[in-house]
Parts: structure tokens; C-alpha cells; sequence
């Protein structure tokens, strides 16, 4: 008997949608050097969001694990810090968070799962670590423009819920994320915004 896999290229230069769905660690990329700068929707916030891979990788078992920053760019001022992983094998984990202004880190074991390495829309996951119980969904997949390109039309929608049910509390890194293959998050809307940071750069 033949088995056959059909794979359909699709926006963002091939985004890898199969049959089984989309690569999700393919849509959240950390290799290399990379930064990224957000400016916000909302009018009355004038400073940009800079969010930069940090130069040290750390190793847990087989996860290579990477730290992105965010910060205001102008003042500069260290916000906060999220440890994450992307593979093909366990998706796109987040290990744990600092909030620079307090000092407070927290490690999650397990690890967060934002997403597996392949999902279609309207899957979700949940990932009980600690007291906390986080529901991650793939909502859909639609068109993001932003500053820095408006070719983006197939990027894929998540939302990161810590389960408390109040979206203006909880962990900076719990929202809203719309990514794309390659490049990563092109919009966010994190715990506390009722609007978008939209990327401007890209490096």
C-alpha cells in the first residue's frame, strides 16, 4: 500500500502547510541574530518596542533554549525577558520569564506549550505548570500588514490564555501573537493592550 503526503506551499515565501497541518516552530524562529521593532497602534504610546535575541543559548536536555528581551527603545529600559525554545520535534515552548522592573523570574517545568510542531486552526492546547493552567489556540489564519511589509497574507493567530480569565492581568508574554514563517511575530497584543504592536523592523 502507498502512502502519500500532499504539502501545499502557501504565502510567506512557502509557509510549510501539509496535511497535517501548519509548522508551527518554522513560524517561530530563533535562529541566528535576530531583533525586532514594534510601534503601537494606540497613539498615545510613542515609544517603539524593541524585542532582541539574546547572544547566550542555553541547553536543557535536547531544548536549545533562547532568551528575547523586551524593551522600550527610546528611553531604553529592560522590560521583561522570555526563555523560549523552537524545534521540529516539541513545537514552540516557552521555559520560563523575568520581569526586569520587579526581578521576579519564574521557571515553568513544564514547560509552556505555545504550540505543538504542526497544528490547523482551531486547535488548542493546554499545559498545567505550577498553579497555573495555560490554554494556547490556533485560532486562524489571516493577512497581517505591517510597517516594515504589507505582503504578509497568511499568518497564523494565537492567543496565549494564563486561565485567569482577565486579559489586562497576568505575564507580559500571555496574548495575542500573529505569526509568520521565517521572520517570526509581526503583531502582538500582550497581557494589558486593547491594541497591536505592529512590527517596523526586522534584523
Amino acid at each position: 500500500m502507498l502512502t502519500f503526503a500532499w504539502t501545499f506551499a502557501v504565502g510567506c515565501g512557502g509557509g510549510g502547510y501539509t496535511y497535517a497541518g501548519y509548522d508551527i516552530d518554522d513560524h517561530f524562529p530563533l535562529d541566528g541574530n535576530r531583533t525586532w521593532e514594534y510601534a503601537q497602534d494606540d497613539v498615545n504610546v510613542d515609544w517603539l518596542l524593541q524585542v532582541r535575541k539574546f547572544a547566550e543559548v542555553t541547553t536543557s536536555g535536547d531544548w536549545e533554549i533562547v532568551t528575547l528581551e523586551h524593551s522600550k527603545v527610546d528611553p531604553p529600559e529592560l522590560l521583561y525577558s522570555v526563555q523560549w525554545s523552537s524545534d521540529s520535534l516539541d513545537g514552540v515552548l516557552i521555559h520560563g520569564w523575568t520581569d526586569e522592573e520587579t526581578g521576579t523570574a519564574t521557571t515553568y517545568d513544564p514547560p509552556i506549550i505555545f504550540g505543538e510542531h504542526q497544528m490547523e486552526p482551531g486547535e488548542e492546547i493546554s499545559t498545567t505548570t505550577g498553579v497555573m493552567t495555560w490554554t494556547s489556540t490556533f485560532e486562524s489564519v489571516e493577512a497581517c500588514p505591517n510597517h516594515w511589509t504589507d505582503e504578509w497574507d497568511t499568518c497564523l493567530k494565537f492567543t496565549l490564555d494564563d486561565g485567569d480569565a482577565d486579559p489586562t492581568l497576568g505575564p507580559a508574554f500571555a496574548g495575542t501573537y500573529w505569526i509568520v514563517p521565517r521572520f517570526g511575530t509581526a503583531w502582538i497584543k500582550p497581557t494589558g493592550y486593547s491594541t497591536n504592536w505592529v512590527l517596523t523592523e526586522h534584523i
